[in-house]
C-alpha cells in the first residue's frame, strides 16, 4: 500500500495544464487476466497533463486461482483524440468521438496467496512494466473505455473494460461566464 500512496503523492505534485481537453476522470473497470483466466475490479483517476497526455493512477484488484492486488500509474498518449482546440488555451471535447492511445504503465504487484510457479521471475512483491493500447467512446460526462495490455515479464496479457465520469466538464450544463453585448 505505501507504493501506492507515494504514487498518488507524487502524481498529485505534478502541475496540470490548464490546457487539457478534461478536468478529472473518476473511472471503474472490470479486469480479466486472459493468461490465468482471473477475473477482478478496478479504480482509476484520469488527469490530463495537456492535449495528448494523461497521467492515471489505478489500483486493481483479482481474484481467482491468483489473488493480486495492482496498484500503479498509467501514462496515456492520445493517438487519436476527441477534443479540439476552441479558442486559445481552451480544448472542448467532441461528443461521441472515439479516442485511441497508446499507453504505458509502472505497477506494484502484490500477489496476495503466494506460492512458487514455474516463472522463477514470479514473487510475492513485483514491479511490472505493462505497455498497451486503449480506446474510449462517449460524451463530456461519461466515456466507455477498453484497454489491453501485456506484461512482458510474464508473458501474460490482461484486458480492462469500464466507465470514466468526468464530473467537472460540465457536461450539458449552461456556462456562468459572462457574455459579450451583442451589438446590432
Amino acid at each position: 500500500m505505501k507504493p501506492f500512496l507515494f504514487t498518488i503523492l507524487i502524481i498529485s505534485s505534478i502541475g496540470l495544464s490548464s490546457k487539457a481537453q478534461d478536468k478529472l476522470g473518476i473511472g471503474v473497470v472490470g479486469v480479466y487476466n486472459t493468461a490465468i483466466s482471473n477475473p477482478g475490479f478496478g479504480f482509476r483517476l484520469l488527469m490530463p497533463v495537456n492535449k495528448v497526455l494523461s497521467v492515471s493512477p489505478i489500483v486493481n484488484y483479482n481474484q481467482g486461482v491468483i489473488e493480486e492486488m495492482n496498484a500503479g500509474v498509467q501514462v496515456q498518449y492520445f493517438l487519436v483524440s476527441n477534443s479540439f482546440q476552441k479558442g486559445y488555451g481552451r480544448y472542448e471535447n467532441k461528443r461521441f468521438n472515439p479516442s485511441l492511445y497508446v499507453l504505458a504503465a509502472l505497477n506494484y504487484n502484490k500477489w496476495i496467496n503466494y506460492f512458487p510457479s514455474l516463472s522463477t521471475r514470479a514473487k510475492a512483491n513485483n514491479f511490472l512494466p505493462l505497455p498497451g493500447v486503449g480506446f474510449s467512446f462517449g460524451g463530456k460526462g461519461l466515456r466507455l473505455i477498453s484497454e489491453a495490455k501485456v506484461n512482458p515479464i510474464w508473458k501474460e496479457s490482461m484486458v480492462e473494460v469500464g466507465l470514466m465520469a468526468y464530473p467537472f466538464n460540465g457536461g450539458g450544463r449552461k456556462s456562468n461566464q459572462l457574455r459579450c453585448p451583442s451589438f446590432k
